[in-house]
């Protein structure tokens, strides 16, 4: 800035420049991909820009893949492509472990794209404390068009949401889980903005002597025959949400 002009920081709008309402937009204007949902501080985030070295995959099934696309992507130079297998489990695995400091609120946000119709996308996040197994699971159905959560007794219940059907491989949604480890409440559901509250259900909670880690998976399911597919290009894992 030239000496004597004003600080456009604290000084109210002009006509062509416009102040910036605080880091998370100074962020997104120098091309982080976290533009959707601000909320929580930054544990880890990818965009596949470092191929998987960073994931663990895993496939099941005749045709099953998990490889580095850069025809489409959201943003930077590549996406993760994920195909189902036509048969046996017919899935595709993207799984990230964590160590945390502390159990708090925390937020797992996915941008994926359709590549063709499919049975499910799931999303988990396992919380480990060394003796107890903390899983919050969401499942977008395709097949019945509606939205689950795993419920503390093990089962699945419906919710109010509907999965987002456009079959387009550019048009990229975006999918936030957040839990509250510390109330081993679900906290919400955030679907292309649209925020579902999921305040009163407990996660499921099992005994597991383990070591204390945050583990979060997408997976896809295919349908029977079928090797579906979808691109997930950037994933954010937050803590301290409120």
């Amino acid at each position: 800035m030239a000496i004597g002009s004003p600080d456009w920081g604290i000084y109210s709008n002009r006509s062509q420049v416009s102040t910036g309402a605080d880091a998370g937009e100074l962020a997104a204007r120098l091309g982080s991909f976290d533009v959707f949902s601000r909320s929580g501080n930054v544990l880890f985030m990818s965009g596949f820009e470092n191929g998987f070295g960073e994931w663990e995959t895993e496939v099941s099934g005749t045709g099953a893949a998990i490889t580095l696309d850069t025809s489409i992507v959201y943003s930077g130079d590549a996406a993760a492509k994920l195909v189902g297998g036509s048969n046996s489990g017919r899935s595709a695995l993207l799984r990230k472990q964590l160590l945390v400091p502390t159990a708090s609120k925390v937020g797992a946000e996915w941008l994926f794209a359709l590549g063709s119709q499919l049975t499910s996308i799931s999303i988990q996040i396992e919380y480990r404390d060394g003796s107890r197994q903390y899983l919050a699971e969401i499942i977008l159905d395709y097949a019945s068009s509606i939205v689950k959560y795993l419920g503390s007794d093990g089962d699945y219940h419906t919710i109010t949401p509907v999965p987002p059907k456009v079959t387009d491989a550019a048009l990229f949604y975006n999918l936030k889980l957040v839990v509250d480890f510390v109330s081993l409440k679900y906290t919400r559901l955030i679907i292309n903005g649209v925020s579902t509250d999921l305040s009163s259900f407990s996660v499921r909670n099992q005994s597991a002597a383990t070591a204390s880690e945050i583990i979060n998976r997408f997976i896809l399911t295919s349908r029977s025959g079928q090797n579906d597919l979808l691109r997930v290009d950037n994933f954010i894992f937050t803590m301290n949400e409120p």
